[in-house]
């Protein structure tokens, strides 16, 4: 199952069609994912403020993921199901499980089950940013359905995944079981024609034959040249048919034999009365049936008459042969000899040469542990020609030979005898070394400390040690030849016979658990029990060892470190931290936790394959050896802060823990990192603001004090002109009185204004200014400030100009706007003497922002005044060029508006050369100030 895939067992477009047609039948959202997370399958029915809302946002998408990752957690046992951690709407998983492995989860939901209050959904855009009419729009487009019927979608659907699951694997293996078999039949179909094309290509004659009649069964194309009859002529005729001769005393000689023996040469009378020779061959099938391979010799014979009196053997076949080899005739002269036999005895090369066989005897007497024996085997064989002889010959150094001694017969009658010789030596040693293992092997079963017996094909038993005589409360002799049904109650033998059937039909060792009861003492115990099917050389069943160790003790470990590392594991994988576990010696990972990789950037895969240190983890790899000394020579480390490096090279701050544990008696580390890196990052902007904080407090001080002068001084003159009419106005002239109220209407007016200019700017500091930037077309607007400026500009005899297309846009709120504009052509009047000029431009800079300038041809400013032209705390207020009041607050408020539409103001001036104000607003509709 590791090797799998969810791809290999599901056709995903099927699996799509699937889930968008339950989508569209339940009313939910769907979508089909990995058990990591990553997307199987498109989403399906996701609903607006899922997929355009929630999701456009960085905390709505981060609750999003949360929801899901919850949702994703393997559950064999049905859905999950829980509202998600934004909005409340409800969603569930169902596990996609095949054969006990999670393949995938089926994520469906996006749903309503209650009415949520307005205010918590207002409360909830305004966390994540969103627009709150939009938000409650889309939240009441949401379907609804009560959570009851949700319920029975959620189990449907996990009903419905597992049916699919389990379909889907049983067709998976299905198709693998026909492949295996299409192989198993093609492999049996390709040995099978290769048997046949041997069978009837081959040279030589083959046979098959029931050696009980002797009837031959099959025969080839080379059996029926042979006998010169058909195939189906032969399967009506026995040997002794076509080989009269002895043909009876062979099917004696090779029934019961289980390996090939050659029967030497074999006469076959055809119909036409000729007879061919052939050298017979026979092979065991089985206890009935034999293959006869023969051999055509009739023209060799024919064609080489001499051939008859020499070897049975031609040369190669002697010299190849590790049997030794001496020919003599009846004579006593030797005829023949391979190297073999003159090895074997060692005989020197001008004793072979005599060809004398006393003096070849008598030369290897003094090799021989019994001469005396030798000798007189040699003479009784001598004295009778016909006899054959089989014989074991032990030599002083301690080798052994096997002597074989034949009659050679030449016309029908012996004319001579061979002589072979095989040195047994090794197989004999091998058979008492066969004998002292079965002494050593039966030592041992009766000293392992596990239960061993062995039982026959039939179920009986052949042997078994003493810890199985405890267990059945019997000796060893009292237990051979009995079987499970003698020893034991009924349904603990057909449970041991089943597992001994299913042992010899898997052909290989097969294990299962049992709990037994020993009869010595009564004590019930766990044991792991091996069944063997034992073969002897040829393949035949010969019986069943079993092997039960007692794994009592070792289970109850088992079951207590499982619940240890349940515990340890639920810990482990669902801790916040981010936890390692990595080899001390080269700092590879051995396991990591889901939040490590959340951590660090890298997957489960990539950091399991590597180190701390091939990851680069460590911003500074000299911390890293401190803390493995540290750890190495018996030391802890405990919430010590220490900088990470993450895949994408991002510095985080992180307070690690660390300390050392021994698998397998290796060290390991066990460490965990808490990211802090926000709360440090907080901290140092805390710290940040507070010092902007301090430093805004006392330019504000002193703004307020720069404000307070100027408001002193048009009140000090408005009082004085009150204090005037109070004191003196029975004395004034009507004139004089116009021209004091004059002067107190521009006092009031400045005042006015002055005030009109803080009032406002203390609603920007604190956020009350309305702010609702749209489209707008910005050539009626500059339209409108110029007209209004017109008037005061031609009692200055002032030139106003302005050069706008009327195709450009802006993305801005009217009322700031007309503030701005309004305030930098007043402020370019004030500063500009009589017969100067004023010229408003406006252009696209690029394709989202556009620059207006506010030109004038005035008395400019001085580098010093430029410089601190946007501050508070700096006074930089002068009259105008005919007397105009001036406190540059104007201009802060202008400077404030333009960056709170995501633009920037910006001044170029000579001293008595004018001055030119830029700002920038943006061309088309920006997500950044909505």
């Amino acid at each position: 199952m590791d090797n799998i895939q969810f791809n290999d067992i599901f056709n995903l477009d099927e699996i799509q069609h699937l889930q968008d047609l339950f989508s569209e039948t339940t009313g939910v959202a769907s979508i089909i994912a990995h058990p990591d997370g990553k997307p199987i399958t498109k989403p399906s029915n996701f609903c607006d403020l899922c997929a355009n809302i929630m999701r456009k946002s960085y905390k709505g998408l981060a609750k999003c993921y949360d929801s899901n990752e919850l949702l994703g957690m393997y559950n064999p046992r049905g859905p999950l199901l829980q509202p998600c951690l934004g909005c409340g709407m409800w969603n569930a998983g169902a596990s996609i499980t095949v054969g006990n492995k999670h393949m995938a989860t089926w994520l469906i939901g996006q749903i309503r089950t209650e009415e949520v209050d307005d205010q918590l959904l207002v409360n909830y855009a305004d966390d994540i940013g969103a627009d709150r009419e939009e938000f409650i729009k889309a939240y009441r487009r949401v379907p609804f359905m009560p959570l009851e019927q949700f319920h029975k979608v959620s189990n449907m659907l996990f009903a419905f995944a597992n049916e699919i699951s389990e379909k889907a694997y049983g067709n998976f293996l299905l198709k693998r079981q026909i492949a295996e078999h299409e192989k198993t039949i093609s492999e049996k179909k390709e040995v099978e024609e290769q048997y046949k094309a041997l069978f009837d290509l081959s040279n030589d004659a083959i046979f098959s034959v029931d050696l009980k009649t002797g009837i031959y069964l099959n025969v080839n194309k080379a059996a029926e040249i042979l006998t010169g009859r058909s195939a189906d002529e032969l399967k009506k005729l026995k040997t002794s048919d076509l080989t009269p001769k002895d043909a009876d005393k062979r099917l004696v000689k090779i029934t019961g034999v289980k390996e090939t023996i050659e029967l030497g040469e074999v006469e076959y009378h055809r119909p036409d009365g000729s007879i061919r020779t052939a050298l017979l061959s026979s092979i065991p099938l089985n206890e009935r049936k034999i293959f006869g391979i023969a051999h055509d010799i009739t023209k060799r014979k024919q064609l080489d008459i001499a051939l008859k009196n020499s070897l049975a053997l031609n040369e190669a076949t002697l010299e190849s042969i590790h049997n030794g080899i001496l020919v003599v005739n009846d004579q006593g002269t030797v005829i023949k000899t391979n190297a073999k036999f003159a090895e074997m005895w060692g005989i020197p090369e001008e004793i072979l040469a005599s060809g004398d066989d006393k003096i070849l005897i008598g030369s290897v007497l003094a090799q021989l542990a019994d001469a005396d024996s030798f000798i007189a085997k040699v003479a009784e064989l001598y004295e009778k020609p016909e006899a054959e002889s089989l014989d074991v010959i032990n030599l002083k150094d301690g080798r052994i030979f096997k002597r074989i001694s034949k009659p050679m017969y030449l016309g029908g009658k012996p004319k001579g005898r061979v002589w072979s010789f095989l040195d047994i030596t090794e197989r004999i040693r091998a058979e008492e070394a066969l004998l002292n293992s079965k002494a050593h092997l039966h030592t041992l079963i009766q000293t392992i400390p596990d239960l061993v017996w062995l039982k026959d094909p039939s179920g009986a038993y052949i042997s078994c040690n003493i810890l199985f005589e405890r267990l059945v409360g019997a000796r060893e002799e009292e237990i051979v030849g009995k079987t499970d049904y003698d020893l034991f109650d009924h349904d603990n033998a057909d449970f041991f016979r089943s597992n001994d059937r299913k042992a010899i039909a898997a052909g290989k060792p097969t294990n299962n658990e049992e709990w037994l009861t020993f009869a010595n003492d009564g004590h019930r115990a766990l044991l792991e029990v091996i069944k063997t099917p034992m073969f002897d050389s040829k393949g035949t069943l010969i019986g069943v060892l079993g092997i039960g160790h007692d794994i009592t003790e070792r289970k109850r470990m088992e079951e207590d470190l499982k619940d240890s590392e349940d515990k340890f594991s639920k810990a482990f994988l669902l801790s916040p931290y981010a936890i390692t576990i990595t080899s001390a010696k080269d700092g590879k990972f051995v396991e990591i936790n889901d939040a490590f990789t959340s951590l660090s950037g890298f997957t489960r895969e990539e950091a399991l394959a590597d180190s701390s240190t091939g990851l680069n983890l460590w911003a500074n790899i000299e911390d890293r050896k401190q803390v493995i000394s540290t750890l190495l020579n018996g030391g802890e480390i405990e919430g010590k802060e220490f900088l990470f490096k993450k895949k994408d090279n991002q510095i985080v701050t992180g307070l690690f823990s660390a300390q050392v544990i021994h698998l397998n008696n290796e060290p390991f580390i066990l460490s965990s990192i808490n990211d802090i890196t926000y709360r440090k990052l907080a901290e140092t902007e805390i710290k940040l603001k507070n010092e902007q904080l301090i430093l805004a407090h006392a330019e504000k001080d002193k703004f307020f004090s720069i404000i307070a002068h100027d408001l002193r001084s048009p009140f000090s003159s408005f009082l004085g002109l009150t204090q005037i009419l109070d004191e003196e106005l029975s004395e004034l002239t009507l004139d004089q009185i116009h021209e004091l109220t004059h002067s107190m209407k521009n006092s009031a007016s400045n005042l006015y204004r002055l005030l009109e200019n803080l009032l406002q700017w203390a609603r920007m500091q604190q956020g009350l200014m309305p702010f609702h930037p749209t489209l707008l077309q910005l050539y009626p607007i500059v339209e409108e400030c110029i007209s209004i400026a017109r008037e005061p500009a031609k009692n200055k005899g002032i030139e106003l100009n302005f050069s706008v297309s009327e195709n450009i846009d802006v993305f801005a709120d009217l009322n700031t706007l007309l503030t701005v504009i309004r305030n930098l052509v007043s402020n370019a009047m004030k500063f500009t003497t009589r017969g100067g000029a004023i010229d408003v431009f406006a252009e696209i800079s690029d394709n989202k922002s556009v620059v207006i300038s506010v030109k004038d041809t005035g008395i400019g400013m001085s580098p010093e005044l430029l410089a601190n032209l946007f501050r508070i705390d700096v006074r930089t207020s002068r009259p105008g060029t005919e007397g105009e009041s001036s406190t540059g607050l104007g201009l802060m408020l202008c400077k404030e508006f333009i960056e709170k539409h995501g633009g920037k103001l910006w001044v170029e001036s000579e001293v008595e050369r004018g001055s030119t104000f830029y700002f920038t607003l943006p061309h088309t509709i920006s997500d950044e100030i909505i």
